[in-house]
């Protein structure tokens, strides 16, 4: 059942990901002038739903520290995009950084759908040996390295 909630898991922070590169194209796309910021806005505020997904889908699989960490991390930050432009006029140095969440979100998200599908935390280094196989790296590293 952990396998299939991790695969889930990652692959919703792929969805997740491809909505944040359109974003981008939105953006781009408002500013010259092809449309207006509202479709950003709106597709903004609806990806925080797949991302509040996330963090429940890792909570609730019990998939390790590493993909539970980062999806609070994602969504904390989606929680800080969504404040940061609402500080454009008493704080646009700080309403700047913006775009620079941006691009944090989308390291985020890649790395929570590059998370292994097994964890080798609470196992034994002999159980680790045999649950080490090419779909999980960290597995092999903490193998290689015991």
């Amino acid at each position: 059942m952990r396998q299939i909630v991790s695969r889930v898991h990652r692959g919703l922070a792929w969805v997740a990901l491809a909505g944040f590169v359109v974003q981008f194209y939105l953006v781009g796309a408002a500013l010259f002038g092809v449309t207006t910021f509202e479709l950003h806005r709106r597709l903004g505020y609806l990806l925080a739903v797949p991302v509040a997904l996330l963090l429940i889908l890792a909570l609730a699989g019990r998939l390790g520290g590493r993909p539970i960490g980062l999806s609070a991390l994602l969504l904390v930050l989606v929680v800080v995009q969504a404040l940061l432009p609402a500080l454009r006029s008493s704080m646009p140095w700080l309403a700047a950084l913006h775009p620079v969440n941006a691009l944090a979100l989308m390291g985020v998200t890649a790395a929570v759908g590059r998370t292994p599908l097994t964890q080798p935390e609470g196992l034994t280094r002999a159980e680790a040996r045999g649950a080490a196989s090419n779909d999980s790296p960290l597995a092999n590293d903490w193998v290689a390295r015991s």
